[in-house]
């Protein structure tokens, strides 16, 4: 009987634990979102850039003509 109220009580215990836990990360997590979009706006900026001068190399290669860096449309650099 003891063996038993000690398993449940250490079982009580560790499940309160994971609650706690879990309770601060579901407080906390929507305030890591929103650090995330000028990141991802960043990441697709540099995306677009290396997409232009991939095809600036493929016309290189190709024997075509390379566009000039302010021929493709770039867009501006994201204010972040």
């Amino acid at each position: 009987m003891h063996d038993a109220m000690v398993a449940g009580g250490t079982v009580m215990t560790v499940a309160m634990i994971l609650g706690v836990v879990v309770l601060v990360l579901w407080l906390l997590l929507p305030f890591a979102v929103f650090g995330t979009k000028p990141r991802l706006e960043r990441i697709e900026f540099e995306l677009q850039r290396t997409n232009r001068l991939l095809e600036r190399l493929v016309a290189r290669l190709e024997g075509g003509e390379p566009r000039a860096p302010g021929e493709a449309g770039e867009p501006k650099t994201p204010d972040v």
